[in-house]
C-alpha cells in the first residue's frame, strides 16, 4: 500500500503537520533536529505502531502534549484503507483500520509493509543475532500467511515451559508445552528456510553491485542442533532448569553472515555493514514484491551518510527501478538525485514544520 495521506500530531516537535506523499519518491530535507526524522518515525509508528528510535512513548510524544496522533490514508490497486494510531503516555495504545477498532499492530504491518534504514543500521551486522532474525521473520511474516499463528503458538508455549522451569516442575507438565512448541517450532523454522533459500540469490546480486567481489556467507541457524527439536528440548531440560528459560528453539535461531569464515563486522568497515543492510534490504523488497505482487514502504533516514557519492548513485538507480514508495531524509535535496523516478516531491521540515516545495 502507498501512503497518499499523513497527518501527524505531537510525534516529537511535529505539532501538526499534513502532507500528500508521491506515490515514488519522497525526499524529506532539513537542518539537523529540524524534525526530518521525527517525520519517518510517524510514518513507521502507523506501519508498526511503535517508533523505531526507541520503545519509549515518554520521549515520542511531544512534552506539551499527553498523547500522538498518526493518521494516514493509503491506497492498493482499488482499494483505499485508514489507519490510525493513538500512543500516550498513560493509555494503551490505540489502533483503527478503517474505522474499526484492530487488537493488535500486525493488522497494521499487513495493510502497511514497511522497512527501515538508519545510521543505525549497521547494527543488524555487528549486534547480536535479535535483529537479523527480526529481519527474516519480517519477510517470513509477509510471505507466508500462517507464520503469525504459529509464532503466536509457539511463543504462548515458549512462554509457559520458561515459567514452568521456574517453577521446577516436573517433565510431564515440560512435555505438554514441549509437543506444542516442537509442532508450531517445526513449521516456523521450514518457512524461515524457504524463506531465505529465496532471499539469497537477490542478495547477492545486491552486494556484488554495492560491494563488488567480496565473498560473503550468509546462513540460517536454526536455533538448537542436528537432532529433532523435540528431542533437543527435552535434552536441555536440566540446563534450563539451571538457567530458568529455554536455551534452545526457534527463538534463539540466527542468520549467521560471514566473511571468510569470520563475523562481518570483524571484517568489514561500518560503512560496507551498512551498504550490506541495504543488500538484504533491497533483497527483501523485491522478494516481496515477487511473492506478492503488492508494493511496500522503504524508509530511509540520512541516505548520504557514509557513503561517498558513487555508492550512493549506484544505490539510488537501484532503488528507481523497484516498485517501491520511498522516504528519505537528508541535509540537501541535491544529494538525493530524483531524475530517474518518474515522480517525485520535496519537502522541507523547518523547526518541526512541513511544507512542499516540488
Amino acid at each position: 500500500m502507498r501512503l497518499t495521506r499523513l497527518q501527524a500530531r505531537h510525534v516529537r516537535i511535529l505539532e501538526d503537520v499534513r502532507i500528500a506523499p508521491d506515490p515514488g519518491l519522497n525526499i524529506i530535507e532539513g537542518a539537523n533536529a529540524s524534525g526530518k526524522t521525527s517525520l519517518l518515525e510517524a510514518i513507521h509508528i502507523l506501519a508498526l505502531g511503535r517508533s523505531f528510535r526507541t520503545r519509549k512513548t515518554r520521549e515520542v510524544v511531544n512534552r506539551e502534549a499527553d498523547a500522538l496522533l498518526v493518521f494516514g490514508e493509503g491506497k492498493e490497486n482499488e482499494f483505499s484503507h485508514r489507519l490510525g494510531v493513538k500512543k500516550s503516555n498513560r493509555e494503551k495504545t490505540e489502533i483503527h483500520v478503517d474505522g474499526q477498532r484492530a487488537k493488535g499492530v500486525s493488522a497494521l504491518a499487513a495493510l502497511l509493509p514497511l522497512l527501515v534504514i538508519t545510521p543505525e543500521s549497521h547494527a543488524l551486522i555487528s549486534g547480536g543475532p535479535n535483529q537479523r532474525r527480526a529481519l527474516v521473520d519480517w519477510g517470513v511474516f509477509h510471505v507466508e500467511r500462517p507464520f503469525h499463528r504459529h509464532w503466536l503458538t509457539y511463543e504462548r508455549a515458549l512462554r509457559q515451559r520458561n515459567a514452568l522451569l521456574k517453577q521446577g516442575a516436573g517433565n510431564a507438565s515440560l512435555t505438554v508445552w514441549e509437543r506444542e512448541m516442537t509442532s508450531a517450532g517445526n513449521e516456523i523454522t521450514a518457512q524461515r528456510a524457504r524463506y531465505v533459500e529465496t532471499l539469497l540469490p537477490r542478495v547477492e546480486q545486491h552486494l556484488e553491485s554495492l560491494l563488488g567481489d567480496l565473498e560473503v556467507e550468509i546462513a540460517l541457524k536454526t536455533g538448537w542442533g542436528s537432532e529433532p527439536l523435540d528431542e533437543a528440548l527435552r535434552a536441555a531440560r536440566e540446563k534450563d532448569e539451571r538457567f530458568g528459560y529455554t536455551t534452545v528453539g526457534p527463538h534463539r535461531a540466527e542468520l549467521q553472515i560471514r566473511i571468510e569464515g569470520r563475523p562481518a563486522s570483524e571484517v568489514v568497515s561500518r560503512g560496507q555493514q551498512k551498504l550490506m543492510v541495504m543488500a538484504l534490504r533491497l533483497a527483501q523488497l523485491e522478494v516481496f514484491r515477487a511473492a506478492t505482487g503488492r508494493s511496500a514502504v522503504l524508509l530511509i533516514d540520512d541516505l548520504p551518510a557514509e557513503l561517498d557519492r558513487e555508492r550512493r548513485a549506484v544505490l539510488l538507480a537501484q532503488l528507481s527501478q523497484m516498485d517501491l514508495q520511498i522516504f528519505v531524509t537528508t541535509t540537501e535535496a541535491a544529494l538525493i538525485g530524483n531524475q530517474a523516478w518518474p515522480s517525485s516531491k520535496v519537502f522541507h521540515v523547518e523547526h518541526g514544520r512541513v511544507s512542499s516545495r516540488s
